[in-house]
């Protein structure tokens, strides 16, 4: 669930947000070096790879330089193989500007002490400390980076992606209304017993007015009788909730036989 409740003096807006974590993970390994470099590679099929090869914008360079220029230390050579859509709404490259910050502290350890790691996290995104956090899963407020961890029931879910990219500008610029706060306790509740969420998205009705493709996903995953059908994020991705692990395989396979052009996956939140 997202809730946007204000404007925020800073340009950002105010969130009320849910975040879990998922098993499907990009994995990123590095090496000491003079220098910072980044090799990319991806998962056959992955929507938007073909971006993947500029790597100058990369979180992974950024969060690696900024902690380089905090702790004085050298370089690092990365590698990384994405499993994560790219401008997906699930958080990829927030989870790999963690994971780089983790892996240049493990790298220069006496370094590392030099460096605010969740400073660093907050300037990087307002995703980024979840993900540094280890929390399976949190309530993000204010940009999303002030956390409460939340004891959440692992459930199967159905990830579906219409093969778009969506900048998390163009969906916040899109939005139609503020929202209020997230109803957590009902929520949490809800996923135990195996109910409907009811949970919402605020960035849901202006990213379906201005992308039918992702209409056409939120269409087909009620179809298939999944409960809590929600765009994630900023998406285009969407998500639902199977009753187990087999059903989230089986109407995942079902949906991308009928949508080969999408990029779907079943998956386990809460890990």
């Amino acid at each position: 669930g997202l809730a946007v409740t204000a404007r925020r003096g800073d340009g950002y807006h105010e969130l009320d947000t849910l975040f879990a974590r998922l098993d499907l993970a990009d994995t990123l390994s590095a090496e000491p070096a003079g220098e910072f470099s980044l090799m990319v590679s991806s998962d056959e099929g992955l929507p938007n790879a073909a971006g993947l090869a500029d790597v100058s914008g990369n979180l992974v360079l950024e969060a690696a330089r900024r902690f380089a220029r905090q702790a004085g230390s050298p370089g690092a050579a990365f590698r990384l193989h994405k499993r994560i859509p790219v401008a997906a709404g699930l958080g990829g490259g927030s989870a790999d500007a963690a994971a780089a910050l983790r892996l240049m502290a493990r790298l220069y350890p006496h370094q590392a002490g030099q460096v605010d790691l969740p400073a660093l996290a907050r300037e990087l995104g307002s995703d980024v400390p979840f993900f540094m956090s280890g929390h399976a899963a949190a309530r993000g407020r204010g940009r999303g980076e002030r956390l409460d961890p939340l004891e959440l029931t692992r459930r199967s879910v159905v990830l579906a992606n219409p093969g778009i990219a969506i900048s998390a500008a163009e969906a916040y610029d899109w939005l139609q209304n503020f929202s209020r706060r997230q109803p957590v306790e009902r929520v949490l509740e809800a996923l135990a017993a195996g109910e409907e969420p009811r949970w919402q998205n605020a960035l849901q009705t202006g990213v379906t007015r201005e992308r039918s493709e992702v209409r056409e996903v939120i269409s087909e995953l009620r179809a298939l009788g999944l409960q809590g059908v929600l765009l994630s994020g900023s998406g285009p991705t969407c998500f639902g909730l199977a009753a187990g692990p087999e059903e989230a395989t089986s109407l995942a396979a079902e949906l991308g036989a009928r949508q080969p052009g999408w990029w779907v996956r079943a998956a386990t939140v809460g890990v």
